[in-house]
């Protein structure tokens, strides 16, 4: 996966794990990796609620950051995580609308 962080640009190899805690209603999304000197580790829980024409999808995210990365500030590195977990939650979404 391709970070930029301000001037801080390159790679992370990153292992993406999914556990179905309760088929077709919740499941957790764990992804761990490293790289730029940084390890990340993300735990996301998504919980989806049918409703009477559409799903709801809520979630959640745990992020933990260290090295290099988790140096260059907080603020963005929470908007780049958010905008990266977003993309994730999308693409699940998407998948779900087309049946």
């Amino acid at each position: 996966m391709g970070v930029g962080l301000g001037l801080i640009k390159g790679s992370f190899r990153m292992l993406l794990t999914i556990d179905p805690i309760e088929p077709q209603r919740a499941t957790k999304i764990m992804c761990v990796g490293d790289g730029l000197q940084s390890r990340a580790s993300i735990i996301i829980n998504l919980c989806l609620e049918p409703l009477s024409d559409s799903t709801r999808i809520r979630w959640d995210a745990d992020v933990s950051i260290t090295g290099l990365i988790a140096n260059v500030g907080t603020k963005i590195i929470h908007d780049t995580t958010k905008r990266k977990v977003t993309e994730i939650v999308e693409g699940i979404r998407r998948t779900l609308s087309k049946g």
